[in-house]
């Protein structure tokens, strides 16, 4: 990690507890190179540990590389050319310069980003010879800059600036939809998470944008879907810190559990879990399919249509439509349907068949009713949820004891 990027987090951090309103300052802080989390908050009873990162935006069509490095090496054509008029002992100027939108999109290589950078000290430094004594705003300078704005650092006798400013400008649309793009961060801190909770007894997660960098030009509303929507994250707190306007959002998010879990968007899980699930599910209906064929043939082609509409229902996975939910409900309808049939006609064959052959209808109706209660269990409070689960873990306890 570079000196300026230590720095750079430094600033954030600080920030961050001056916005944060619940922030206890009575820990000790710890910020060192290589540090996992960057930070780490000693506290008499604790330790707390806050992981720093920068969200950028992805690579737009047309772009051939990503605004992140595009604009880092804007940026590096700016200071190199701020460099040359230091080494060549200009005063102190405010340089504020626009890139064409074409040179923008473009990937700039090395030679010319050097050539580039000469050309712009050589032009401003012309521009100071000639007598500069007030801002100048120049259109179309150089092929590549579509304005520059050179304003010295002494006015009318005063002295307003000791150092050469330069700055990069650009007057990009915001992007005000980017609840993918603060996911996948969060993913990508989510698979180290190991490693940090290692060197702490808890661990929040800091993302930060700044909105006069380009490549992190990110419009928040407060009350839109990014800050409304919930977000998958096993940090304990999830934060979203805009720098320019000094904006902090603590994120909705679902604390995940921190050892390895069940991902059914995961091929590994899926085909674990589908695998397992064939094999239970064809081996016990083939040994009831056969025990049935014994007393009746009709009997046991009757109570094999529910097991394999059981077995379709393991092939759906993930987040289920408002299709979905319909089909789910007639399957289930069905097979209770199907079921009820089937012990119905081992009933009349030896009643203690019938009462064996019964259970997969107590399987249905409780997936029924999970089923039925999914949508208004995700429209609950917080409070309410919670509620919920704690009568469950009570419930669990009592048949424990």
């Amino acid at each position: 990690m570079s000196n300026d990027k230590h720095k750079l987090q430094q600033f954030h951090f600080d920030l961050f507890k001056q916005l944060y309103c619940h922030w206890c300052a009575d820990g000790q802080e710890k910020h060192e190179y290589e540090q996992k989390p960057d930070f780490l908050i000693i506290y008499p009873d604790k330790t707390l540990g806050v992981e720093h990162t920068e969200l950028f935006m992805d690579k737009g069509r047309g772009q051939s590389v990503p605004p992140q490095k595009r604009e880092g090496s804007l940026c590096k054509i700016v200071d190199d050319a701020k460099s040359v008029c230091e080494n060549h002992c200009i005063p102190p100027l405010e340089v504020k310069l626009w890139f064409s939108t074409e040179f923008e999109d473009a990937q700039v290589k090395i030679k010319k980003a050097n050539q580039l950078s000469q050309q712009l000290a050589e032009f401003v430094e012309k521009e100071f010879r000639k007598g500069l004594s007030s801002r100048r705003d120049i259109n179309e300078p150089l092929p590549e800059i579509s304005q520059i704005t050179i304003t010295p650092g002494v006015l009318n006798a005063h002295t307003w600036l000791t150092y050469h400013s330069w700055t990069k400008c650009a007057a990009g649309e915001s992007q005000t939809e980017f609840i993918e793009e603060l996911q996948r961060r969060i993913d990508d801190k989510n698979n180290k998470y190991k490693a940090y909770i290692d060197s702490c007894d808890e661990c929040w997660l800091l993302i930060v944008t700044n909105r006069r960098n380009p490549a992190q030009n990110f419009d928040i509303d407060f009350s839109g879907k990014v800050a409304e929507h919930t977000y998958q994250s096993k940090f304990s707190k999830t934060f979203y810190l805009e720098v320019t306007h000094k904006r902090l959002v603590k994120l909705k998010t679902i604390q995940r559990n921190n050892m390895v879990e069940y991902d059914p968007n995961h091929p590994t899980f899926s085909l674990l879990l589908m695998i397992l699930c064939v094999c239970v599910v064809a081996c016990g209906t083939a040994g009831a399919v056969y025990l049935l064929w014994r007393i009746h043939w009709v009997a046991s082609l009757v109570a094999a249509v529910p097991v394999w509409i059981l077995l379709a229902d393991l092939f759906v996975t993930g987040r289920k439509s408002a299709c979905w939910y319909l089909l789910d409900f007639v399957r289930h309808i069905i097979a209770i349907a199907g079921v009820a049939v089937g012990v119905r006609m081992l009933w009349n064959i030896y009643w203690l068949l019938g009462i064996i052959a019964a259970w997969p209808i107590l399987v249905l109706l409780m997936n029924l009713v999970g089923f039925l209660t999914l949508p208004l269990y995700h429209h609950l409070t917080p409070e309410g949820r919670a509620g919920i689960r704690a009568g469950l873990e009570l419930r669990k306890y009592l048949k424990r004891e």
